[in-house]
């Protein structure tokens, strides 16, 4: 189930970062966030993000040869468009960042993410890295569909694995070594208004060369591409995954989501189900300003998850009973499921094998040290507020005794009970005028204990 969860959550992780894209594209088309361009609100956003889900679904509503040629589509689009990201950027880019800002380099921005601890971001960015390469298996949720699955599904997600590592790493580069100022990125009142990190990076390359934005928006139309076609595949996956689960009765209202188009021969069923669910998930955006990293957690961590028990299974399991497919890793087979455990283990860095001292300011332990940190100022003002009333006290008490009197009231007792530092000063300035007014003078009624002396 948590495996469901994550691919209908994967979904909306497309369907929002293609909003995003959308909206930095509209802004820079119609002028910049500083130009008076057109930031579309909370609520076009929403729209945007329902749109694309529901035109997701309704292409999977179609015959498994559509997907197929978009899937064709997709690959010179990601493949080329890519291409020309990587190479274009960094030409463009008035000035590059050094080698050694690139890869040695940590921006931790502890204002901004509450991450102070340098061994704990590198725990957090393989979350990163595994939503990076979210969508490789899709071909095995459509081995059924394939021929000669028991060979072509691992060898597609092999090759879908080198692709996006290749690819991945190098568009992420491109962009690390394109960065002008990297404090202005995350600034609300830049170009873009501080919305989409890449979108500002384009934006500050091919406005500083050539004075305009053109350039950052077709590269960004490229990017929205990519999310669209990755969107209609990651749907795809989710409607196989769910539906095969519904045929063991796995979920509720089985019968209904097992059934497949008379024509189409697809779950269309399901298709609808993970869309109406992906909606629900983003209704929030109208309020809530951190729903994609929501989204995003629960993507990563139920699709990373659920790998780790089928992984954990083969680890445990006696090579007798292991029968060995046409596509087999051999004697590689254990370290490689050795790693992989360890690598999800990483991946839930934030509740698994991390030491107290990593975290600082994380999640819910930056939610847990700012109350701790209220609270104590909370507690500075009250002392501040106890001493301002002692004094009042003490000062109440040197007017009476300046004025002869020699009865104390029910507050100067407790007072002089409590056991505060602040009194200790009090007792012995209060202690002191008492010795110079009294010149043998019975203060019977004032007599004020200070440990083993007594007046």
């Amino acid at each position: 189930m948590s495996f469901c969860a994550c691919l209908i959550a994967g979904i909306g992780t497309q369907a929002y970062a293609g909003s995003q894209t959308l909206q930095s594209i509209i802004l820079l088309s119609t002028g910049t966030n500083k130009g008076g361009g057109y930031f579309a609100p909370k609520w076009l956003f929403l729209c945007m993000y329902i749109g694309l889900t529901v035109i997701w679904a309704a292409l999977n509503t179609f015959a498994l040869e559509v997907i197929a040629f978009i899937d064709i589509i997709s690959i010179w689009w990601q493949v080329i468009g890519g291409a020309v990201i990587v190479i274009m950027l960094p030409l463009v880019a008035l000035t590059t960042q050094s080698a050694s800002y690139v890869f040695t380099n940590f921006e931790l921005a502890p204002n901004t993410t509450g991450i102070s601890s340098k061994p704990y971001a590198v725990i957090l960015s393989f979350l990163v890295s595994q939503y990076s390469l979210y969508g490789y298996d899709a071909a095995a949720h459509l081995t059924e569909e394939t021929k000669g699955a028991d060979k072509n599904g691992p060898i597609a997600i092999l090759g879908s694995l080198a692709i996006i590592s290749v690819f991945g790493w190098a568009y992420i580069l491109a962009l690390t070594f394109s960065i002008q100022d990297f404090a202005y990125l995350y600034d609300p009142n830049n170009e873009t208004a501080g919305a989409f990190v890449p979108a500002q990076i384009l934006y500050d390359a091919f406005h500083g060369r050539y004075h305009n934005s053109a350039g950052a928006i077709v590269l960004l139309f490229i990017i929205w591409g990519s999310f669209f076609f990755g969107g209609l595949s990651i749907t795809t996956s989710a409607a196989r995954v769910v539906y095969a689960l519904s045929r063991d009765k796995g979920v509720s209202f089985s019968f209904l989501w097992r059934k497949l188009h008379p024509k189409h021969k697809v779950p269309t069923n399901v298709v609808w189900l993970c869309a109406a669910i992906c909606i629900l998930l983003g209704l929030p955006i109208l309020k809530v300003n951190v729903v994609f990293t929501a989204i995003t957690s629960i993507c990563t961590i139920g699709w990373v998850g659920g790998y780790a028990v089928p992984i954990f299974a083969r680890m445990v399991m006696p090579e007798k009973n292991f029968k060995a497919g046409p596509f087999y890793l051999g004697k590689a087979r254990r370290p490689i499921c050795y790693i992989a455990i360890h690598t999800i283990d990483l991946s839930y860095g934030d509740t698994m094998n991390v030491p107290n001292n990593f975290i600082k300011s994380t999640g819910r332990r930056s939610l847990v040290l700012r109350i701790r940190e209220e609270k104590k100022a909370l507690k500075e003002e009250k002392l501040k507020q106890e001493e301002k009333y002692t004094w009042a006290i003490v000062d109440g008490v040197k007017e009476k005794l300046n004025n002869g009197e020699h009865r104390m009231s029910g507050g100067e007792k407790r007072m002089f009970k409590s056991p505060n530092s602040v009194l200790n000063k009090a007792r012995t300035q209060l202690l002191n005028k008492q010795r110079v007014l009294s010149e043998g003078r019975n203060f019977g009624h004032y007599s004020v204990s200070m440990g083993d002396d007594e007046t």
